[in-house]
């Protein structure tokens, strides 16, 4: 059951990531107080899909896709093609940072690769160091790729603070749940 709560969890983490990408490439069509629920709502049904379907990986990582591409859609001015592809990108972060934590915790913290099915304590190590490692990689991808007319110097130094605190978090995090 805890699982399941931390699994809907990850989900919401996602919609906000999700949210803060598409927000910072994009000009937005709605106000973010509409914006952010429309997404939270689409990702608890993505969560549902999920759940259904007994954590298919690939079932997943196809409603993420759907999902992301239907929220851009609605939220931001995109055009179709730019929407499977920066879902694209997005499920092909989500995916990359999910495995290369999974094998850094196996290598480093001898976890097994499967561990997270079995505990929960692996589990909230694994989920939070990759979403923590999929924000920073997607608003990373974001400042330095935005199609609007960003200050990108600014926004680093802005950000960067907030990327070295969310990594020493996680850090000490893994470190005192393991």
């Amino acid at each position: 059951m805890v699982s399941n709560l931390f699994f809907l969890f990850i989900y919401i983490v996602e919609a906000f990531i999700a949210f803060m990408y598409f927000s910072d490439n994009y000009e937005k069509k709605l106000k973010p107080w509409i914006s952010i629920p429309i997404c939270c709502a689409l990702y608890c049904f993505a969560y549902v899909i999920n759940f259904i379907f007994n954590n298919n990986v690939l079932v997943n990582l196809v409603s993420i896709l759907i999902i992301n591409v239907i929220y851009a859609l609605i939220s931001v001015d995109i055009t179709f093609r730019s929407a499977v592809f920066h879902s694209s990108i997005l499920l092909a972060l989500m995916f990359l940072t999910e495995a290369i934590v999974q094998a850094i915790s196996s290598f480093i913290l001898n976890i097994p690769l499967d561990a997270y099915r079995d505990s929960l304590s692996a589990l909230i190590i694994i989920g939070i160091i990759s979403k923590v490692l999929y924000l920073m990689v997607s608003k990373l991808i974001s400042i330095l790729f935005s199609y609007k007319n960003n200050n990108v110097s600014k926004e680093v130094k802005k950000n960067f603070a907030l990327f070295l605190y969310l990594l020493i978090i996680t850090v000490m995090l893994a470190l005192f749940l393991y």
